[in-house]
């Protein structure tokens, strides 16, 4: 089975002739980049036939394609212009630490959750949107393509898992100045709980460390009105961590360890579940 992504983008003026043409659920507003461009990503699923001809007739649009196949069947390289490159480093599906991911279809989708108000802490999750669950179906194909997604989309993933796992507040916090915490996890009433998720989407042999580790838990003495620091990681921890004397007595309750062999089977239930 092949995954087909498209990135749309064009000047601010041809922004109502794109939101014109035919896609399930709308296009929402588009993310502007500093360089004056507005884009959207897209699955081809939820384009009609009208999508694609509609959308080159567009002067002003850019059309990109990336196939996501089986096997080999991956593409080297999208064809991109410096103009639109830097669009997207600029709203966050190139990340320039890890150049692996230009080549990355996983990058081109647009966003995975649907966002409410801002907060003094980041931005309200709403809901997950139709993205979500396809990246879940191509991770349950394929693990490996837990590496091939920028850090900032694993962010807005585990966010989306905790909006499906029924906390009452989930706030995804900025990319830079997060204070320690990626995901702001909070349930209330009878048995409340607010929870900080730090994300380490690290390739395999990059371990999370002891030090990141008691990095967190600093973070979490030091806001005092939260129940759990959670790490989560695509990789593992480093061997013997959670014998560590400053850790140890903090787990499971203060403290939780999430790798990759909990991380996986975790999502595969919140995306499957049909609440």
């Amino acid at each position: 089975m092949a995954y087909r992504s498209y990135v749309i983008v064009c000047p601010e003026s041809a922004v109502k002739k794109v939101q014109s043409v035919p896609v399930q659920g709308g296009w929402g507003e588009p993310r502007r980049s500093a360089n004056g461009l507005c884009g959207w990503g897209v699955w081809e699923s939820t384009m009609t036939s009208a999508t694609i001809p509609e959308l080159q007739g567009i002067p002003e649009v850019t059309l990109l394609r990336q196939d996501l196949g089986e096997g080999d069947n991956i593409p080297s390289r999208l064809p991109l212009s410096q103009d639109t490159t830097n669009w997207m480093r600029d709203v966050g599906w190139i990340d320039p630490p890890h150049p692996w991911e230009v080549d990355n279809p996983l990058v081109l989708i647009k966003s995975l959750l649907q966002f409410g108000d801002r907060t003094k802490e980041g931005q309200l999750v709403r809901a997950v949107a139709v993205p979500w669950f396809e990246i879940m179906e191509i991770i349950r194909r394929d693990p490996s393509a837990v590496y091939q997604i920028s850090p900032r989309k694993w962010e807005e993933i585990i966010a989306g898992a905790y909006e499906r796992a029924g906390f009452d507040e989930v706030i995804l916090t900025p990319s830079s100045s997060d204070k320690g915490r990626d995901i702001v996890a909070t349930k209330r009433g009878v048995g409340s709980i607010r929870i900080f998720d730090q994300v380490k989407a690290y390739r395999p042999g990059h371990v999370v460390t002891a030090e990141e580790v008691r990095a967190m838990l600093g973070v979490i003495t030091g806001a005092q009105n939260v129940s759990k620091g959670v790490i989560t990681t695509t990789s593992t921890f480093a061997p013997r961590l959670t014998e560590d004397e400053y850790i140890q007595p903090y787990l499971p309750y203060r403290l939780e360890l999430k790798g990759r062999d909990e991380l996986l089977p975790w999502l595969d239930d919140l995306s499957s579940d049909k609440r």
